[in-house]
Order: structure tokens, then C-alpha cells, then sequence
């Protein structure tokens, strides 16, 4: 990936290219395939950060998706959000997310689009990390 600050300022966009594998108990959730990612980051306060979200995904599964039926399954995932990050403490932070998700596959019953959001807290477990 790469991170880039434009123009010098407090705004960060990061950049994301990656393969993905998974090795399921059942080859129909096994699968192979690629991301693209893009994130953008901008405090608007020394608390406070807003940031946006897109990600597309691309996969091959291994085995049928229903036995009987010899149809490979792939998908097209794709997520865009917009959020905000505040700080409760060095390490815990509210969260509050929304935005559109979808996944357009090939067999009809792992199809779906819409809404989705999450609210909750994190906590950064990079405690031990040297400090700037």
C-alpha cells in the first residue's frame, strides 16, 4: 500500500492493494482473490477524525456452491462508508460508521445490497509502541 498526506497538510489517503485466501472446512467457502482499498483520514479537531472508506473485492471460490449444481462461485464486493473517530482516552476510541455495501455474486442466495453502519468503541492494543 502507500500513504500520502496531500499537499502537506493533516489529511492522510492510503492506498491498498492485497490477495486474499481462505481454506474453509467445506471447499465451497474456500476461495482466492484481490482487493482494492482506498482510506482517507482528516482530524477535525486534536480529538476528533473523520474518515471515508471504499474497498472493492474480487473472488473465485474453489468448489460449487451447492453441490449439485457445478457452478463456481465468484463475487464482486464492494463498500463505501463515511465515519467519525473520537478519542476517549490514548487508547480507546468511539466509533459511529455508515454506508452502502453490496455483493454481486453469481449464485442468487449470497447476492445482497445496502445499508450498513456499526457504532461501538475500539481499543488500540499497540500499547507498547515507542511514542514520536
Amino acid at each position: 500500500g502507500h500513504e500520502w498526506t496531500p499537499y502537506h497538510n493533516r489529511t492522510r489517503v492510503r492506498t491498498r492493494v492485497g490477495y486474499e485466501t481462505a481454506d474453509a472446512d467445506s471447499t465451497r467457502f474456500d476461495y482466492d482473490g484481490y482487493y482494492v482499498a482506498v482510506d482517507a483520514r482528516h482530524p477535525i479537531r486534536p480529538t476528533t477524525e473523520l474518515f471515508g472508506r471504499a474497498r472493492a473485492t474480487f473472488r473465485n471460490y474453489q468448489g460449487p456452491f451447492d453441490p449439485p449444481d457445478p457452478l463456481q462461485r465468484a463475487d464482486e464486493r464492494y463498500r463505501a462508508t463515511v465515519g467519525v473517530e473520537q478519542d476517549i482516552t490514548k487508547h480507546l476510541s468511539f466509533v459511529a460508521e455508515g454506508g452502502w455495501a453490496s455483493n454481486e455474486a453469481n449464485v442468487e442466495e449470497r447476492r445482497y445490497s445496502g445499508l450498513v453502519f456499526r457504532v461501538g468503541v475500539e481499543l488500540d492494543f499497540d500499547i507498547w509502541r515507542s511514542e514520536d
